[in-house]
């Protein structure tokens, strides 16, 4: 029977030995079973020939593989089912557990450089540019973060308003993120990049020339979408050029570092800017930082897009699949919109709009759900997605992290610096640089034990730091040293970040075949990003809720209202640490075992 090898994350390699085609003429002439008249070493020397064309046939295999750069999903279908050639001999499970399979040879070759790279700087700079998709997603938040006291000042709008400085850009992120991703994988991925970084362009230098707090959201909305169509292009090249292995595991290590570092560099990006100069320089800074990425980009990302003309444009268009677009934007956008908006209103949720938005954008959602799994012959979220091992309830844990992350201890961190503490922007951008070491820190610690480490302990121990760090930000007082509990709070939650992350994105990615790998980062990012604008809807409701007068109240006040937001946070950590402990995620690109013969499936003729 085909031996058949599975490693941890469930993919199954099916090996079958392959069959001598050409054959020197004796061996074909030699009975199945030995008379008392033939000499009693045909039989051995038989063997050993079988076994000597095997491994021919299994170098000439791997060479062929190098060649042509096909992926290990195509190489096994290569081989030639034993069972068609009827050859009693063959079928020896003793020879059969001699014969070497290609297992190693295929792992040797996932650890050289794709073919796509000229040389290895090249791949470095190529994974620099790629990576900087979710550093764009994050430092869109970040960036203003240190400048949010100054930019409400400026606006004149209190703190339950100001969170749709973070809330527009991450909300028009989830709601095209699946959209984006589609396209991407339907128009080619390079195309999405470029767009995306030269589209961030422009909306920066937009938004900090506007001078309404309503035009100012607008174009943070429109930076979201720019971010939306970068990220998901960028994960779908690292995704479809390597092959599972360390290296795949070291460039998805550096892209998965880009979200949380990017929002840490966007911090202490913002916090210079918004001291030396003035808040909107920091988004000039951005807009010619990504001028220029997208510049390097257009040489040093693979053309591996199909060519582009007006019938490919025309054909793919058609293969979109716009209702779910619709039911996607309108259905997130209204129910975040009435979650971020009614502690804003007079009446709260007893105004009439806020409860059709938030009836409306659940209803629409549920509709999405339905539809996606049942119409469109290429749907926008393809649900079984969903009903793989352990996807929901991944995506469910690092939305609890996420949420407590970005939504919540980063958002109101910001805040107790500066309206508590009454620290300098660039005193508060100094307190957020432990994140960004200790980020770099963890994810080359994560791209050296993905292979060896269960993706299940790392997550477990991602959602305890979370977890912990939104626990100590609940006693953080107005005098508290910053070495005894907002410095650890800070590093544990940029721990768990880059680790859940790590972990989930790569998941994602290896529930869908190569050419979905965009459509699995979109709907992987879409919770990233929808956690965002739920955590920051619903801790500002609750910080509004207990401090309604935010623009008038004393510090002690305030403190009050953000540790009701931090112990928000630590109840949906500790939710996230309890579907942790279910999760069943493997090491990722590792060595896997070879299963016994008692382990093996069935051959296709017995199914």
């Amino acid at each position: 029977m085909p031996d058949n090898e599975q490693n941890q994350n469930g993919d199954s390699f099916h090996e079958d030995r392959p069959v001598v085609t050409n054959r020197p003429s004796h061996t074909s002439a030699i009975p199945t079973s030995n008379p008392p008249s033939s000499p009693p070493s045909i039989r051995h020397v038989e063997s050993e020939t079988n076994q000597l064309w095997s491994r021919m046939s299994i170098k000439m295999s791997v060479v062929e593989q190098q060649n042509s750069g096909l992926n290990s999903e195509i190489a096994s279908e290569n081989h030639v089912d034993l069972y068609h050639q009827g050859e009693a001999e063959e079928t020896d499970l003793d020879v059969a557990s001699r014969v070497p399979t290609n297992m190693s040879a295929l792992s040797e070759l996932a650890m050289k450089r794709p073919a796509c790279f000229r040389s290895t700087f090249h791949e470095v700079v190529c994974v620099f540019i790629l990576t900087m998709a979710p550093v764009l997603s994050s430092t869109n938040n970040g960036v203003l973060y240190i400048a949010l006291p100054r930019i409400g000042k400026e606006f004149r709008v209190a703190d339950g308003t100001l969170s749709w400085t973070m809330s527009a850009s991450s909300l028009a992120t989830g709601a095209f993120l699946l959209l984006m991703g589609q396209l991407a994988d339907t128009i080619g991925r390079r195309r999405m990049v470029l767009f995306s970084y030269a589209f961030y362009t422009l909306m920066s230098l937009g938004a900090g020339l506007c001078k309404n707090y309503i035009g100012f959201t607008i174009l943070r909305a429109l930076q979201g979408i720019a971010s939306a169509a970068g990220v998901t292009a960028a994960v779908g090249i690292l995704g479809s050029e390597y092959l599972p292995g360390k290296r795949r595991n070291f460039a998805l290590a550096a892209f998965s570092s880009g979200a949380p570092l990017g929002f840490v560099f966007g911090l202490l990006a913002g916090g210079i800017s918004t001291e030396i100069l003035n808040w909107e320089s920091s988004l000039y800074f951005f807009a010619m930082v990504y001028f220029v990425l997208t510049i390097i980009g257009f040489f040093v990302i693979p053309k591996s897009d199909p060519r582009f003309d007006r019938r490919f444009l025309y054909e793919s268009l058609q293969k979109i699949d716009y209702v779910g677009a619709l039911l996607t934007i309108s259905g997130f956008t209204l129910f975040v919109f009435a979650l971020s908006q009614w502690s804003s209103t007079a009446h709260g949720w007893k105004t009439p709009y806020i409860l059709v938005c938030l009836f409306l954008g659940a209803l629409i959602i549920a509709l999405l759900c339905v539809y996606e799994g049942y119409v469109p012959a290429r749907p926008l979220m393809p649900m079984h997605i969903w009903i793989a091992p352990g996807f929901a309830l991944c995506m469910a844990t690092i939305i609890c992290g996420w949420i407590l992350f970005t939504g919540v201890v980063s958002y109101y961190a910001t805040l107790y610096f500066q309206n508590i503490r009454h620290t300098s922007p660039i005193l508060t951008t100094a307190c957020f640089l432990p994140m960004a070491i200790g980020g770099i820190m963890v994810n080359v610690f994560a791209g050296l034990v993905l292979h060896k480490i269960s993706g299940r302990i790392l997550l477990i121990v991602a959602m305890a730091s979370f977890t912990i760090s939104a626990l100590l930000w609940s006693f953080v007082g107005e005098h508290t040293l910053y070495w005894a509990l907002p410095f650890p709070g800070l590093l544990l939650v940029v721990v768990g970040a880059d680790l859940a992350y790590n972990v989930c994105n790569m998941h994602a990615l290896s529930t869908v075949d190569k050419s979905l790998q965009s459509t699995a980062a979109g709907v992987f990012n879409t919770c990233l990003q929808l956690a965002t604008a739920l955590g920051l809807a619903i801790s500002s409701s609750v910080v509004a809720a207990v401090v309604p007068d935010q623009l008038n109240a004393t510090p002690s006040e305030l403190l009050k209202g953000y540790r009701a937001g931090y112990w928000f946070a630590t109840g949906v950590g500790g939710l996230g640490l309890i579907f942790s402990f279910f999760l069943k995620i493997g090491t990722q690109g590792g060595r896997t075992k070879r299963k016994t013969v008692s382990e093996k499936d069935p051959a296709p003729s017995d199914v």
